[in-house]
């Protein structure tokens, strides 16, 4: 249930950064919190923020000493605890009618649910709720029994509040492991790694502590793909995968930052420990086929001593240097790189273009343009669907709790909620198609605000303690819409909710620190609403972009291809490229040379390509254009501007080429991603095999050299 599996490093990486996101939050949560308290002391009892203390206390220390510690979650649940413990306090101190103070125990919950995985958060959320049922029947057991609504709504919120705060969490988290994920081979993919590695430097600068670092590379990999196709060498690299996680010793941790090359940092390990593990990655690699194909493996070693910093970048270039020195040993062999060790003769001369990689600190890549914000746009309808599909339970509680208070408060406050869903339903199929999906969005959360509020106006006695369930809309719809929208619709709701106090009965003696305290609450739900939303959106730019060329990702791909098989729509184009002999750049200049390489082919071919005309970049130096209702001549003269443009002058320094295959639907037919894909990369290695820099479709034999006509 806690963080203790190395599984779950990813989840305490999460934590760590949310916290450190919401640090400000907490600085501004606990003045607001004192303030509320001095508010309420001045009419409820001036002992009441004392119970606070502890818990206040203990949050604002631990801001700075997470990242030290092993286990942040446990810290952060004693001290949520406490502050839990201490609201409860507070409440029973209080003078005058302290169960509509009962809202003040939802907090901590809501916080639980945004930091901790949802098991984890369950259990927060179930100890405060028993708190709860167990305050207010001490309180006030009479009232209870008389009105039951005095309990069953901020329960109600607190329930479903926390299990909304967990379910936009979990939504990060997907997003999160989505993004830093390799979803070809399941390792840390080059943004985990550059997470990590930073990570790593913080600790041995501080402990001084070696690390050793091996980058393994396939031996003539790229012939499996040239012969049997992308399909055989994706299932290679997923085995060599399988095989790299089962030759991990513990602490060490396995990355593919891209095509055929891997990374393992190992911490607390000097140059013999990495020779170690690199050698039994060799022989597991060596032992046996992969996916039915002998291959084997080169891996270059480089560490540093004990009290020696770590710099990544430059620990790279060693390990980078040693792996080559096993290539042009014929491979299948582990090179050590001993500090101090000139390279190797003719490497100086060979490796020059590799000079200032950057790995860990390399600029992020353009966002790839769909044309007018389409892809934020995407984004939002999707993560607004996922959202209301799994937060169902809590509307049917919420419609439940609206029935059981008909029955004290009359019928007639069912009638607004009614009309605002039946409005959202019909709305919600709009939103898809809108242009400003968030401004539907926005409407229809208003609208149920507006709902809730004329229902508390139009009920039989003052519903002062109905004030909570106008939270309930506000932590979804922060984290899903935009933050300028999310901080208005806050406004209208916060304006909501002091109207429907006055309205309730606020001139007839309900104290303004009741209101002041739900106000503080929906103040929390929107902030930790819109942290979590800027979180899920900088990682959802992540897994919609590939980081090194720009372009979308395979992932991008994926849902792309189910969009359009879910329209069914007919026609169209598939066109596959890939780098001609783009290995030996790498094998002659090195990774960083291959990586600028493909860096600046990314940019190429955003250049030459329409909004409308999407490229992604699904593995190694391989990329895919789409090409919705497009015809095979359409298709055919993409094809040969993209391969001009990209022959047209070196890139970084490095005559570069690149084969395209193409496949197209006739009109009317289904598309059928799969089968245009697979005719189209027969047709890629058509090309292939006849030289290179040309382009061949499915339908056609002969290969087109660059200069001849294309064939209509």
């Amino acid at each position: 249930m806690l963080l203790a599996s190395p599984r779950d490093d990813a989840a305490r990486g999460r934590l760590l950064d949310i916290v450190r996101r919401l640090r400000p939050l907490l600085l501004w949560g606990s003045a607001l919190t004192a303030s509320v308290g001095a508010l309420a002391a001045l009419e409820l009892g001036w002992a009441l923020p004392l119970p606070l203390l502890p818990g206040l206390a203990a949050l604002l220390a631990l801001g700075g000493r997470l990242s030290r510690m092993r286990r942040p979650e446990l810290a952060l649940i004693l001290a949520l605890a406490l502050l839990e413990g201490g609201l409860a306090g507070s409440i029973a101190l209080a003078r005058g009618d302290r169960l509509l103070l009962l809202p003040a125990l939802i907090g901590p919950a809501l916080v639980a649910g945004a930091l901790f995985p949802p098991r984890l958060a369950a259990v927060a959320a179930s100890a405060a709720a028993q708190l709860m049922i167990g305050l207010a029947l001490a309180l006030g057991f009479g009232a209870v029994r008389a009105l039951p609504p005095l309990l069953l709504f901020p329960l109600a919120t607190l329930v479903c509040g926390a299990g909304i705060a967990t379910i936009v969490a979990s939504l990060d988290i997907d997003v999160r492991a989505f993004a830093t994920v390799d979803q070809l081979t399941g390792l840390p993919n080059r943004i985990a790694l550059r997470a990590h590695v930073a990570e790593l430097e913080h600790v041995a600068r501080v402990c001084g502590r070696p690390v050793a670092l091996i980058v393994a590379d396939m031996d003539r990999f790229k012939a499996i793909n040239d012969r049997f196709g992308h399909a055989r060498g994706d299932a290679v690299l997923r085995e060599l995968g399988e095989r790299l996680r089962a030759a991990l010793i513990d602490g060490a941790t396995a990355c593919r930052p891209g095509g055929e090359e891997f990374v393992v940092l190992i911490p607390d390990a000097e140059l013999e420990r990495g020779a170690s593990l690199a050698e039994a990655i060799r022989a597991a690699v060596a032992q046996r086929p992969l996916a039915g194909a002998r291959l084997t493996v080169s891996l270059g070693v480089a560490a540093t001593r004990a009290g020696e910093p770590f710099h990544f970048a430059e620990l790279f270039e060693r390990a980078d240097a040693a792996l080559y020195a096993a290539k042009r040993a014929g491979g299948d062999r582990v090179e050590l790189y001993a500090k101090g060790r000139p390279l190797s003769s003719g490497e100086e001369g060979a490796r020059a273009p590799s000079r200032g990689r950057r790995l860990r600190g390399s600029a992020r890549a353009p966002h790839p343009q769909l044309g007018d914000g389409e892809a934020e746009r995407r984004q939002l309808r999707e993560l607004n669907a996922r959202l209301r599909e799994r937060a169902k339970p809590a509307f049917v509680v919420a419609f439940a709790l609206g029935g059981v208070s008909a029955l004290y408060d009359g019928a007639l406050i069912l009638v607004p909620p009614l009309l605002a869903t039946i409005a959202y339903l019909l709305t919600r199929r709009r939103a898809q198609r809108a242009k400003h999906p968030e401004l539907v969005l926005a409407a229809g959360w208003l609208g149920l605000e507006g709902s809730l509020l004329a229902s508390g106006l139009l009920a039989s006695h003052p519903m002062i303690y109905a004030l909570p369930i106008l939270v309930l809309p506000v932590i979804g719809s922060a984290a899903v819409l935009p933050e300028r929208t999310a901080l208005i619709g806050t406004a209208g709701t916060a304006a909501m909710i002091v109207g429907l106090a006055l309205g309730a009965g606020l001139p007839q003696g309900v104290e303004p620190a009741i209101v002041a305290g739900d106000l503080a609450l929906l103040a929390l739900a929107a902030l930790l609403g819109i942290e979590l939303g800027r979180s899920t959106s900088a990682y959802r730019d992540l897994t919609v972009a590939d980081e090194l060329t720009g372009l979308f990702s395979r992932a991008a791909l994926m849902r792309r291809v189910g969009e359009l098989q879910e329209r069914g729509v007919s026609g169209g184009a598939v066109l596959v490229a890939d780098v001609d002999r783009f290995k030996a750049i790498n094998d002659r200049f090195g990774h960083a040379c291959g990586d600028a390489v493909l860096r600046e082919l990314g940019t190429r071919v955003r250049m030459a390509l329409r909004a409308f005309e999407p490229a992604y970049r699904i593995g190694g130096e391989e990329l895919v254009v789409l090409l919705e209702e497009a015809s095979l001549q359409q298709a055919e003269q993409l094809a040969e501007r993209l391969r001009a443009v990209i022959a047209d002058r070196p890139l970084a320094g490095v005559e570069t080429t690149v084969s395209v295959g193409i496949a197209a639907a006739p009109a009317g037919e289904r598309f059928d991603f799969q089968r245009l894909f697979a005719e189209a990369d027969a047709a890629l290695y058509r090309a292939k095999r006849a030289g290179g820099n040309c382009v061949q479709t499915a339908a056609a034999p002969a290969a087109r050299r660059h200069g001849e006509p294309l064939a209509v």
